[in-house]
């Protein structure tokens, strides 16, 4: 868990230090699914973190397990995804309007009172 919020963060701190011109930059996986993925991820790292500083880290669903169920629903892995964003690092504008995206999308869902199924 500690390691993908390094991930994150490390990930953050080189998309506001680069200045390389953008190339062209290729998803491997479908941009909806990207999009939906990182949105559920950023869910349950919230809901997990409110779960456990109200049950005093007794909540039976381990992020880690969170992870394994989004990751197996989109097909992907944890460690595509770390590679993923440390190459999305490099294409700051693409990764601007990728997450805009995902905020996006949680808006959507909280307008419209959705909440995605995380765990199957």
């Amino acid at each position: 868990m500690k390691k993908f919020y390094i991930i994150i963060i490390i990930t953050l701190f080189l998309v506001g230090c680069s200045n390389e011109k953008e190339t062209n930059f290729m998803l491997p996986i479908n941009e909806g699914n990207f999009v939906n993925m990182m949105a559920e991820i950023h869910l349950a790292e919230a809901g997990n973190k409110v779960l456990h500083q109200v049950k005093d880290n007794d909540f039976p669903f381990e992020l880690e397990y969170l992870y394994a169920s989004i990751f197996a629903k989109y097909n992907f892995t944890q460690e595509k995804l770390e590679t993923l964003l440390l190459e999305l690092a490099e294409h700051p504008e693409e990764m601007k309007r990728l997450f805009k995206k995902v905020e996006t999308q949680l808006n959507e869902w909280e307008a419209n009172g959705i909440s995605p199924k995380v765990i199957d």
